[in-house]
């Protein structure tokens, strides 16, 4: 009988640990009303059409490239090289299209886990003091019971010593379960927002308040996970279908174009220069 009641008790033991992320998040955000917010929240949105007619409508244009304003009497540098290397045609397809607007989708749903990331430090913070406050109390229960039991060795028999054992295993048990939980708030903290003493739990969590995996956090985080992206991609097509190879500037441009096409806003192709200037794309 013992031995199917162990058995029971570890099966018990590994359900409950497969379900107590979990769990403990969704108690959380219940407890503290957390906001369940719209995956776009707001963003415009644009077809797979649309965004792909605006596309070729600016990479066919004679003043590819050019800035707004400009003569537009003569084809650009940046068009004639398009033409010259016979990528043209490749861009426009819509295989390269759907890989594109893949990324730009991908895009936009990082900038909505992007908003929720602030949201959840500042709502678990009080929390995760709160649970260290509690650890560090019992610790201290924990502590002067066993200082108890050597200062007034001489008045306690042994079963009354055997209780006092127990009472400080269980406080530490508590303890222990305490310091668990805070360490799976903590992983839901995103690291950028974690405090130098933060100590996240050693088990991977299944269930997180926000999707989000890029390191930084800034306004322009995703867009600039965009340019990386659109970079790679603009190289891979270019190798995968032999044509000639294009300047840098023209890349530059070339990503410039689908964010405006995309809906993520206008930036100047001199932006996206010094960009990667600034963040060298890694060689493989």
């Amino acid at each position: 009988m013992r031995v199917l009641a162990g058995l029971a008790s570890s099966r018990s033991a590994r359900l409950w640990r497969s379900t107590c992320h979990r769990d403990l998040i969704i108690s959380y955000a219940r407890t503290h009303s957390y906001p369940v917010l719209n995956q776009m929240d707001g963003a415009k949105e644009i077809s797979f059409k649309v965004f792909q007619t605006q596309f070729r409508e600016a990479i066919t244009s004679l003043t590819f490239g050019e800035p707004l304003g400009s003569n537009g009497r003569r084809e650009s540098a940046a068009s004639k090289e398009l033409r010259r290397t016979k990528l043209l045609d490749v861009l426009k397809g819509n295989e390269f299209c759907k890989t594109i607007y893949g990324l730009s989708q991908e895009c936009r749903r990082f900038e909505a886990e992007r908003k929720k990331v602030p949201q959840v430090a500042r709502r678990m913070r009080p929390v995760i003091h709160q649970y260290l406050s509690a650890t560090r109390r019992l610790e201290n229960c924990a502590r002067k019971l066993s200082e108890f039991d050597e200062k007034y060795l001489n008045l306690i028999d042994h079963q009354m010593g055997e209780k006092i054992s127990s009472a400080i295993a269980l406080i530490k048990a508590v303890s222990d379960e305490l310091d668990r939980r805070r360490k799976i708030l903590v992983s839901n903290v995103h690291p950028k927002h974690r405090r130098s003493k933060d100590e996240q739990s050693e088990w991977e969590l299944l269930f997180k308040e926000y999707n989000y995996d890029l390191e930084t956090l800034g306004v322009k985080a995703t867009d600039q996970w965009l340019w990386q992206n659109v970079n790679d991609a603009l190289l891979g097509w270019v190798q995968r279908h032999e044509v000639q190879s294009i300047s840098a500037m023209t890349r530059f441009k070339l990503i410039a174009a689908i964010s405006e096409a995309a809906g993520h806003g206008t930036v100047p192709a001199t932006t996206i220069k010094q960009y990667f200037l600034e963040h060298p794309p890694q060689r493989a």
